[in-house]
């Protein structure tokens, strides 16, 4: 398996990996967010990759920053979308997106990464209801126990509530 910067070529690749690996209406609504990651100002600092086998593109990931109010001397990123074509799931492929992600963003010596997902699958990752307690998203959450979140670097945060903003294409409410 090659896992890789993605391509904006790889577009309509990754969008069908997206459509397979999700619920219909999921699909669509993160098929958009893919399209708005292109438009987006602060694309320059988004992380997209994707994962090959036999020159297939058969994964996808995305790290994108987000801002915290008021500013902090604490940097954060969020993983959303991770996408796996369903022939492909529980043979590793997410785990080495995910894993090489975090390579790449503890490289560049970013504090936090968080995710939105099933706390049963992410926990592998050192994902934790603690990393993520303090950080409030920019919307509620239709699913609580999904908010995780790891300490990358092992700063110290402080004990107040800390609010944060997303990246454009990740500012929906029905997205949370």
């Amino acid at each position: 398996m090659i896992v890789k910067y993605a391509e904006k070529n790889e577009k309509e690749l990754i969008n069908k990996i997206i459509v397979s690996a999700f619920s219909t209406e999921e699909g669509k609504k993160i098929v958009h967010i893919i399209d708005d990651f292109i438009q987006e100002k602060n694309k320059n600092e988004i992380i997209s990759l994707t994962a090959k086998i036999n020159d297939e593109i058969v994964g996808f990931i995305s790290f994108s920053p987000i801002f915290f109010t008021p500013e902090i001397n604490i940097t954060g990123y969020i993983l959303a979308p991770l996408a796996v074509l369903p022939r492909h799931q529980n043979q590793g492929v997410g785990t080495e997106l995910i894993n090489t992600g975090m390579k790449i963003l503890k490289k560049e010596n970013l504090d936090f990464l968080f995710v939105y997902g099933d706390p049963k699958y992410y926990a592998k990752f050192g994902f934790n209801k603690k990393d993520s307690k303090i950080f409030i998203p920019p919307f509620p959450l239709s699913y609580p126990n999904g908010w995780l979140g790891i300490n990358l670097t092992q700063i110290k945060v402080p004990k107040t509530e800390i609010k944060f903003s997303c990246v454009d294409a990740l500012s929906s409410e029905d997205l949370w």
